[in-house]
């Protein structure tokens, strides 16, 4: 199964499967095409979790908190034990991860 990728509404979605992944990925996703949208990204595990996180983490602080645009990852599992950065936005659902994302785009609106 490849990683799907879907992009609707100027928001790009990643379902994350770590049999198409290589180290690089997000970076040349982003630099591509993806690098004026919000991006959500989907996982199922914590194994493919921390498979990315460093790389995830260097995308966010290197280039989303220099473009005004949001990156939430669906996690559908606990990760208590997990360190991330406080600046990933973690939503449990889909749904509540494009509403992060209407509400972000309301407060940008609003600047």
């Amino acid at each position: 199964m490849n990683m799907k990728n879907l992009f609707n509404d100027n928001t790009l979605s990643i379902y994350f499967n770590r049999e198409n992944y290589f180290n690089g990925f997000f970076r040349k996703t982003f630099n591509s095409n993806y690098n004026s949208c919000d991006w959500i990204l989907v996982i199922n595990n914590i194994e493919d979790l921390i498979l990315i996180i460093k790389e995830i983490e260097f995308l966010i602080t290197k280039e989303f908190n220099h473009n005004s645009f949001s990156f939430i990852i669906v996690i559908p599992f606990p990760i208590n034990k997990l360190k991330i950065l406080e600046s990933i936005i973690i939503a449990p659902t889909l749904t509540e991860a494009l509403d992060i994302i209407k509400i972000d785009r309301i407060q940008r609106d609003l600047e």
